[in-house]
């Protein structure tokens, strides 16, 4: 009985059936393949017979190659070439089996033989360097036949065996609620399709990449990358690495869960997403795209586009039949893509959204602690060392500023928090029926941001009066934010409250700079009149204030003639603002502690989600939101939509301070940046 054909030999058998025209498209890596699987077969006379038509279509190949005319981002189609070639670079040959020792000495040898060396350039200059360590390998290890040690490096496939893969019906598709009905191929490792996908086919890849030599009409998905030569019409999936193609037309699917989205062009596309990057070589035509970082080349003509850092492109353009939609969003999630979540995966991506929303909110509020400590010592320092008539009135005043601005702060850390939180309402959300309702935080109820709010603010009115007008504001924030903690508010109803809110913000920060301004000039005034003004230099420069003046309180215990300045240090004033201060380090000790915490339980939310569901954490819940705001560069038609949620759009708010409608830019390049405050601006 005759064995089944191996990969690598179908593809011999493909490459001889080749006419010259096409022959001279194939590539390095498979050309070498066929001459050195021929090769290892030297001994088997049934074999060499069947195939001695090889040194001939070999000697034709090495005469026509010639650089493929299509211009591609999938033009990676040569994974075994790359490989070895980076063990050899990486003193790796006395590891290598003797076939690949000698694929990679046939690779150079035929690259060279076509004295094109344009076409070749990289392999050559590789491998010239190592050609006689591998003359060596090659002389001291035997050969395997049917190359053993390489086949178990990558699987060849061809469309005719989709076509016969096992019939069947589902509902989801790497994880996204997409049907397939047909053929369905599932391999392991790294695969090579020789060929297209049929639209009625789908092609699995396990623990590995896949290369397409052709275009997906079907459905790819892999665990790592997507490397594909031509077009995509159908459905591509990369759960860790990149998509990577020529273009993405007519209704395609491309998502990268973990990495990028490379494409030479987009005409309207029914989904792309990466996890960070898409980059598009020339145009956009329509479509819809989600990513952090999007670049292309050319043109945007009409579409989507929702990023959370940066947009850029040569022109944006729009019209009544193709109209333009930038979204500058917080951040992005699976959910965004459309992944299927089971209950557990969908609370447990809720508690890690909510633990980083935590996260934020507590380094915000340690931030301002430790400025507010340092703040605190530096007015010490100014009563001890300085002895002007009416010092200690005037830094009793510069106190008080500082308590208002230390509650406006506070307020303002609040109002982020509550709108970030909030902001989880207006991002498309599964059925509560198949999330199993509202997510917990297992183990005991966490701090929300309007508990965490009102914990602040206690600590601060424990420390003295709190004066009426601040109470009113205190209540107006609350208020707003227990409205926005109703289960049945709807969008809209989110979206005015939040509005408000961040209004309310507006005239919360115009107050608290004000007034922080004020108390700055002030105590600038009383440095420069004091006699030790060096000391607070270096404390302000060093900005370590309170480990100053605990270094001077120290030494003035240990030296005599300081019983003034210890003196002035036991006054009942001094000793309530050091009670302050050593409340604030304790305060920043529990902040730095408990994001550890968090942190420590996103990275188990992450492994988790990850092993059990196949589901990845979005980068603003790993690391972060962005420091910056989202923002989008270019040139504008008039009439692009620029918003900060997407629902402005639905709802037609273009008077809204979150979103802005471009004037005509001509060849000016401006930018729309959306602040912390959820507005757009241009600059």
């Amino acid at each position: 009985m005759t064995e089944p054909m191996t990969g690598i030999e179908k593809l011999l058998t493909h490459v001889l059936a080749l006419p010259v025209n096409d022959l001279a498209q194939v590539r390095l890596e498979d050309i070498t393949l066929c001459a050195a699987w021929y090769y290892s077969q030297q001994q088997d006379a049934e074999i060499v017979a069947k195939y001695q038509g090889l040194r001939q279509h070999l000697d034709l190949w090495v005469t026509h190659v010639a650089p493929s005319p299509i211009k591609t981002e999938g033009h990676r189609q040569q994974p075994l070439l790359r490989a070895l070639i980076r063990e050899a670079i990486q003193g790796r040959i006395e590891e290598m089996a003797r076939e690949e020792a000698d694929f990679l000495y046939f690779a150079y040898d035929l690259a060279l033989r076509s004295g094109r060396e344009y076409i070749f350039e990289r392999p050559l200059s590789c491998l010239k360097p190592f050609l006689r360590e591998l003359e060596r390998r090659r002389e001291t290890v035997a050969l395997a036949p049917g190359m053993p040690a390489i086949t178990a490096r990558i699987t060849f496939c061809f469309t005719d065996e989709l076509q016969r893969a096992e019939q069947r019906d589902v509902k989801i598709f790497a994880g996204i609620n997409v049907p397939v009905r047909g053929p369905v191929l599932m391999l392991r490792g790294d695969v090579k399709l020789m060929g297209n996908i049929p639209a009625e086919c789908a092609l699995v890849v396990e623990a590995g990449s896949c290369y397409v030599s052709g275009t997906v009409l079907g459905k790819l998905a892999a665990t790592n990358s997507c490397d594909v030569f031509d077009n995509v019409s159908g459905v591509i999936v990369a759960r860790r690495g990149n998509v990577c193609t020529r273009n993405l037309l007519n209704q395609a699917t491309a998502i990268s869960k973990e990495g990028n989205v490379l494409c030479y062009g987009a005409e309207t596309p029914r989904l792309v997403f990466a996890c960070n990057d898409i980059e598009v070589t020339t145009s956009v035509i329509g479509g819809r795209f989600l990513c952090r970082r999007m670049k292309v080349g050319e043109d945007v003509d009409g579409g989507t586009i929702q990023a959370t850092e940066k947009v850029e492109a040569h022109c944006f353009r729009q019209s009544p039949n193709r109209p333009l939609y930038i979204v500058l969003r917080r951040g992005l999630t699976c959910q965004d893509y459309g992944e299927v979540l089971t209950q557990e995966a969908a609370k447990m991506l809720s508690n890690a959204i909510k633990l980083r929303q935590r996260i934020t909110n507590l380094e915000d509020l340690l931030q301002i602690t430790e400025r507010e400590s340092d703040q605190y010592a530096g007015n010490i320092l100014l009563y001890l060392l300085g002895e002007e008539a009416g010092l200690e009135d005037r830094l009793q005043q510069i106190q008080q500023m500082r308590r208002r601005v230390a509650f406006y702060e506070r307020l303002r850390a609040g109002v982020r928090a509550i709108t970030l939180a909030a902001e989880d309402r207006l991002a498309p959300q599964q059925p509560e029926e198949e999330t199993g309702g509202e997510p917990d935080m297992a183990a005991g109820e966490e701090t929300t941001p309007l508990e965490q709010l009102r914990r602040e603010l206690m600590l601060l009115a424990s420390e003295g009066a709190i004066d009426r007008d601040l109470h009113e504001l205190r209540e107006e924030v609350l208020s707003s934010g227990r409205r926005l903690q109703r289960r049945g508010m709807s969008r809209e109803g989110v979206l005015q409250v939040m509005t408000r809110l961040l209004a309310k913000d507006e005239e919360i920060s115009g107050k608290a700079d004000a007034l922080e301004k004020q108390a700055s000039a002030m105590e600038a005034v009383l440095e420069h009149s004091i006699e030790r003004a060096a000391i607070i230099e270096r404390a302000k420069a060093e900005c370590a204030r309170v480990e100053v003046l605990d270094q001077l309180l120290l030494a003035a215990r240990k030296r005599r003639g300081k019983e003034a300045l210890l003196r002035r240090a036991n006054e009942r004033s001094i000793k309530l603002v050091r009670r302050n201060i050593e409340n604030r380090v304790s305060r920043s000790a529990e902040y730095h502690a408990t994001i550890n915490d968090f942190q420590g339980r996103i990275r188990k939310i992450r492994e988790k989600l990850w092993e059990i569901h196949q589901v990845s954490l979005p980068n603003t819940v790993l690391e972060g939101l962005a420091t910056a705001g989202a923002t989008v560069t270019g040139r504008f038609d008039a009439g692009v939509w620029v918003c900060a949620w997407q629902h402005l759009i639905e709802y037609s708010r273009a008077n809204d301070k979150g979103m802005i409608v471009s004037i005509n830019t001509g060849d000016e390049v401006v930018s729309y940046t959306r602040t912390e405050k959820g507005t757009i601006e241009a600059t």
